[in-house]
């Protein structure tokens, strides 16, 4: 039943990030989050597959302003990324990268607050 769960979630993943470019991401943030709840089903295995949906649901989080969110989501994504791929692979680096771009946004948008 576990890899049912796992190619599940991968095609869910899929289709949100389809529905994401198309522009419909309140669908997209829905499958993702589906698509994280099925992986986390499946067992500790497979948790690299939740790096994906991690990033693209924190990706939308970010787009919306919930800084917040985002940002635990990225810091979740990169633990599994760094326990489970290494912290030098190049899918660490990736999400830490994703993770200081939220930070920095979050900066700015205090700094218009501050201003405005």
């Amino acid at each position: 039943m576990g890899v049912l769960f796992v190619v599940l979630a991968g095609l869910l993943t899929a289709l949100g990030v389809v529905h994401e470019w198309c522009g419909a991401s309140t669908r997209a943030d829905a499958l993702y989050r589906r698509a994280i709840g099925l992986t986390g089903r499946a067992g500790a295995r497979p948790a690299r597959l939740l790096i994906r949906p991690l990033e693209r649901l924190a990706a939308i989080l970010q787009a919306r302003g919930d800084y917040d969110g985002a940002e635990a989501l990225l810091r979740e994504a990169l633990a599994i990324a760094e326990r489970a791929l290494g912290p030098n692979h190049r899918r660490a680096a990736w999400v830490r990268n994703d993770l200081g771009l939220v930070c920095r946004a979050r900066r700015r948008s205090l700094r218009g607050r501050i201003a405005s």
